[in-house]
């Protein structure tokens, strides 16, 4: 299959998913969806604090401050 294919969830084979825990060592990402407003929204918000969205969401998802260290 092409990488355009793969990237269509009508083509996983959901009943053969696999779990793999992530290495101690190494970072696991994961998707999630936002509309485009809802992005917009999330990018701003890491901006006024002087973050990059990723660690911005990263921090709220683990209940850490959102603020830039001083």
């Amino acid at each position: 299959m092409e990488d355009e294919e793969l990237r269509r969830a009508e083509h996983w084979d959901w009943d053969s998913a696999e779990w793999h825990a992530g290495e101690p060592d190494h970072e696991t990402v994961v998707g999630v969806a936002f509309t485009a407003q809802e992005f917009q929204q999330v990018a701003a918000a890491a901006e006024a604090q002087g973050l990059s969205t990723s660690t911005y969401l990263r921090r709220l998802a683990l209940g850490q401050t959102v603020h830039a260290a001083s």
